[in-house]
């Protein structure tokens, strides 16, 4: 078993790692062409996607996710699959014509200055790539088809990589960004039909109406669940961008950045261990696997965050530019919240006993504890109440997470000595800067 999760593990590591690569090759270009306010920017749009790519479809992707490890017939499963990517296309599609029709009212409310306005149809071509993109990884994911998971990521990857590259030859702007991006995404879902229509047949245009009931039955109480997911990863850039502004927030968005590169390893695990828990959560041999994986990714996280705390200067000046600098304290805690808030995927008696109200009740409080800190905090202290705000909403979501799911579904791995580490390690990086904020 444990060799299956390591090959798995690595191919679906592989584009994974590809794109951290490519995003650090092209954050040089970004920082200088775009500077912080464009940056600030991207980052608005990138937390306004958190909420639509959760929100806009119901979150009818996790209910594929659920159902078809289920479905053995064919029939069924081209049912949910295309049923699935017809309802997300036609539920952005409204979305986005009702956003363009109040664009200019919608970016007065948010804070964000007019004169980004003009870049709303390459933002909504953007997100409407994005979220077939996103659904299509998902049913490949659950269909154990990992090669045409990795060809259409890698295939993304690169051609944005080239497009990139040559638009900065005459002044990268952020049309040229998001550009990039929408037409990468939308080639790659033609790859991801590709592989699609040869084993299921030619996709349909509406989705069925009984399947989309069904999946949407499961889906809708997870959407509870999404919002406060989504509050609690884009409220904070949200907040920084309206109360300090875009400069500021092109400064958290390049330390989010860097500290992404544990969302990507924690992604890489569940992809590979969730299949396998959902079809044999009782397999002798399932519960030390994912005890032995968590404590190699608490040991990898802790010696990422000790690294981060020597070389996060270096590491920003030398990769995004002096204009930067500002974004190097940032990095650890940033990348801390993210390894405490994704550790939840070890813990997985909820998901099995399809606990999904539990779980709605859980992600909801994140997202309130994540919201009410943001909004009290980030005025008063800026930047600083958007990290203090994401450790204490993430560290509540574990705890709750590890309560509920070792009731239903124990995994036996001991939990002081490692999240006590975690949290020395966080002293110690707080100690210089409260010294500085004292003098």
């Amino acid at each position: 078993m444990m060799q299956r999760f390591a090959r798995d593990a690595f191919l679906y590591a592989l584009p994974s790692f590809i794109a951290r690569i490519v995003g650090l090759l092209l954050l040089p270009i970004y920082a200088r062409h775009l500077g912080p306010a464009d940056l600030g920017f991207i980052e608005y749009v990138s937390a306004f996607s958190t909420f639509a790519l959760l929100l806009i479809p119901l979150e009818i992707s996790q209910a594929m996710g659920r159902l078809l490890p289920e479905s053995d017939e064919l029939k069924r499963q081209r049912s949910i699959i295309y049923s699935t990517m017809s309802f997300t296309s036609w539920s952005f599609i409204a979305a986005s014509i009702v956003f363009f029709m109040f664009k200019t009212e919608i970016f007065r409310i948010a804070g964000i200055p007019v004169i980004y306005v003009r870049y709303t149809p390459f933002i909504l071509c953007y997100l409407f790539s994005l979220s077939l993109v996103s659904a299509m990884q998902t049913q490949f994911r659950f269909l154990q088809n990992v090669y045409a998971a990795i060809s259409i990521n890698i295939f993304i990857i690169i051609l944005n990589l080239i497009i990139v590259i040559i638009s900065s030859f005459d002044g990268l702007n952020l049309t040229d960004y998001f550009l990039s991006l929408g037409i990468s995404n939308f080639l790659g879902v033609l790859i991801g039909y590709y592989y699609l229509i040869k084993k299921f047949g030619a996709p349909i245009i509406l989705p069925e109406i009984k399947i989309t009931a069904e999946m949407l039955k499961y889906s809708l109480p997870i959407v509870v669940s999404s919002f406060g997911v989504a509050v609690s990863l884009g409220l904070d850039r949200v907040l920084i961008g309206r109360y300090v502004g875009l400069e500021e927030l092109g400064y958290y968005g390049v330390a989010a950045r860097f500290g992404a590169i544990a969302a990507i390893a924690f992604y890489t695990v569940s992809s590979t261990i969730t299949p396998i828990v959902y079809r044999a959560p009782m397999e002798p041999g399932v519960k030390k696997l994912i005890a032995r994986l968590f404590y190699i990714t608490i040991s990898l996280c802790l010696l990422a965050m000790f690294l981060l705390s020597i070389f996060s200067e270096w590491m920003v000046v030398f990769i995004a530019g002096e204009s930067f600098r500002k974004s190097a304290p940032l990095v650890f805690y940033i990348f801390t919240a993210t390894c405490i808030s994704n550790m939840y995927i070890f813990f997985l008696g909820m998901d099995i006993s399809k606990n999904t109200t539990r779980i709605g009740q859980i992600n909801l409080t994140m997202g309130l504890s994540s919201a009410i800190l943001s909004i009290i905090l980030i005025p008063l202290i800026g930047i600083w109440g958007a990290i203090i705000s994401g450790l204490v909403a993430a560290s509540i979501r574990l705890a709750l997470y590890i309560y509920h799911s070792q009731k239903a579904y124990k995994i036996n791995v001991r939990l002081f000595i490692p999240f006590s580490a975690i949290f020395g390690m966080i002293i110690y990086n707080s100690i210089p800067l409260l010294r500085t904020a004292v003098d």
